[in-house]
């Protein structure tokens, strides 16, 4: 069995999200021994499915590993999935997102470990297609990955995981670990999601019960 982890990255991150992808991506390398591509966005705006398809698509590797450049888990959940994802199906090592603090990444960046947690963030539960997801390729290329038509931030993972439900199957999530959330400046948010936007992830609400529609929406790009 081979396996890639692909870290996808904006062309314009801060120190801190620097410092993360550092620090996450020579995680995999020495604790999981895996290698690791950094796959940056082609463009200053964000599309999660431009940056990561390309590495995803080119793998040659029977699983593929699409991971956010500033969380990690334990190594334990991750193997397992590793091994599940081997049979075709795909995987998440986490359910409950638990975001550190400032000072407990500095702590974590320094050799130390991390004590305590983002304040007024309580850990929470991850979207189904985002944070880490572990797949076979084949499961990769059934849904063509993230659908590169959602820039900026969201709308892309959940589209993804219902992508995945239904045209590959349910996701295993089973004895995860929490997926620990690096400490960085948030992104800046907008208001006003555009109308295509919308209506692109409605279509995906819509269409994931229903698998051959589904093989359509995913083919459109």
């Amino acid at each position: 069995m081979s396996v890639l982890v692909v870290i996808p990255h904006g062309r314009q991150d801060d120190v801190w999200r620097l410092r993360a992808r550092e620090y996450v991506a020579e995680r995999y390398r020495t604790i999981h021994r895996l290698p690791v591509i950094l796959a940056e966005c082609p463009t200053d705006v964000w599309s999660k499915g431009a940056t990561a398809n390309p590495a995803i698509m080119a793998a040659d590797a029977s699983v593929v590993i699409v991971a956010d450049a500033d969380s990690y888990v334990d190594d334990r959940a991750l193997v397992r999935c590793i091994t599940y994802a081997e049979s075709g199906g795909w995987a998440m090592p986490h359910s409950m997102i638990h975001r550190w603090s400032v000072e407990s990444t500095k702590a974590i960046y320094a050799g130390g470990k991390g004590t305590t947690l983002e304040p007024r963030k309580s850990p929470y539960p991850g979207v189904p297609g985002g944070g880490i997801v572990v797949a076979h390729v084949d499961a990769w290329r059934a849904v063509n990955g993230f659908d590169p038509r959602f820039e900026q931030w969201g709308g892309e993972d959940y589209a993804l995981g219902v992508a995945m439900k239904s045209l590959v199957g349910d996701v295993r999530q089973r004895k995860v670990s929490p997926i620990w959330h690096l400490w960085h400046p948030p992104a800046e948010r907008k208001d006003n999601v555009s109308d295509d936007t919308l209506a692109l992830w409605d279509r995906y609400r819509r269409t994931w019960r229903k698998p051959a529609d589904m093989a359509d929406l995913v083919r459109e790009w």
